[in-house]
Parts: C-alpha cells; sequence; structure tokens
C-alpha cells in the first residue's frame, strides 16, 4: 500500500476491522459518468472481510438492486468523505450502481480490499 493511503488503511481498520492491502480508484469525471450494476467478487477476499468505499469529491447515490427481486431497489447518497462499508453477505444478496445524475461534479471513489497473499497475479510487461 502507498505510503498515503496507511493513515486511512489504519482508520478502516480501527472502524472495520480489518487492514486492507489493496486499494482502486474509479474517477468519475461528472454526472455523466456511471457504474452499472454489478456485485464484487469476494473470492480472492481474506475471510470475513468486504469492501470499504470511500467518496470523495461530489455526492453521488450509490443505487442497490435485490438479486432476488429486481424490482426492490434502494438507494444511498455518498457525502465528500463518506466511508461505506459492503461486507459478503451484500454482495450475495444485492447489486449495486452509481447511476448518472445531472449537475454534478468530479467524485473519486476508493475502494479498499484485503486480498488473501494466496492469489497469485501476473503483470504483464508488454
Amino acid at each position: 500500500m502507498i505510503e498515503c493511503l496507511i493513515p486511512i488503511c489504519h482508520k478502516i481498520n480501527s472502524e472495520i476491522g480489518f487492514f486492507p492491502n489493496n486499494c482502486l480508484m474509479n474517477y468519475y469525471l461528472d454526472g455523466n459518468s456511471k457504474m452499472g450494476y454489478h456485485s464484487d467478487s469476494a473470492a480472492e477476499l481474506e475471510k470475513d472481510t468486504g469492501v470499504v468505499i470511500i467518496s470523495l469529491g461530489a455526492e453521488r447515490h450509490i443505487s442497490y438492486r435485490s438479486k432476488l427481486n429486481k424490482e426492490h431497489k434502494v438507494r444511498y447518497k455518498l457525502k465528500n468523505g463518506a466511508l461505506l462499508y459492503m461486507d459478503n453477505d451484500v454482495q450475495t444478496k444485492w447489486m449495486h450502481a452509481i447511476p448518472k445524475e445531472k449537475n454534478i461534479g468530479e467524485r473519486i471513489s476508493l475502494t479498499f480490499r484485503k486480498i488473501t497473499q494466496s492469489q497469485n497475479y501476473t503483470i504483464s510487461q508488454n
């Protein structure tokens, strides 16, 4: 983990109970930028951990849709600096999305995970 994210990882550890070793950033240029409904894979996650989202910048909504009943949707506002935790149960039962919104500025989503060390990743250097 890069040095500037270590304080955030400590905060996640004190609030949620695990110290992440992976961070993915998603950049949303404006309200036209979106992420469709999906569930995050838990296969590579350390047991009893999930995904922590830190939302920075413009306020956006995250929308959840039940996997059992696609008509059942819930929506939450992600404010600047908000922390949202999704455990494996959320990923199993729900899909989530960041829908388009009018008149919205830039946003960054940092997603933190604790990936199991047994995972083998190959980086291509073409």
